[in-house]
């Protein structure tokens, strides 16, 4: 089964119905010595945020992310294989 790693995680999304998660990086510019994090992000078909949980480490939201969804949600690594979405992105001329 594939999964969220380090190597893949900006590449990669669970999807399932209408709903897709992403792990995203995530800075509070507001803060003198900018942090980066990183975010497990739930969106719905139109990319609108609908959930966002943040992390310290990559490791981390790599972790969470799989244990919450790999079980239920389809896997799809983006650099791999596209979204089967039935619109113009279907066509074999894309």
């Amino acid at each position: 089964m594939e999964r969220f790693t380090i190597k893949n995680w900006n590449t990669s999304q669970y999807i399932n119905d209408n709903r897709k998660v992403i792990i995203s990086l995530i800075c509070d510019p507001k803060h003198e010595d900018v942090q980066i994090s990183y975010a497990i992000t739930m969106l719905d078909q139109d990319n609108n945020e609908i959930f966002q949980q943040e992390y310290n480490t990559l490791d981390a939201a790599c972790d969470n992310i799989n244990q919450k969804y790999a079980e239920f949600w389809e896997y799809y690594d983006l650099s791999k294989t596209a979204i089967p979405s039935g619109g113009c992105g279907s066509c074999v001329a894309h």
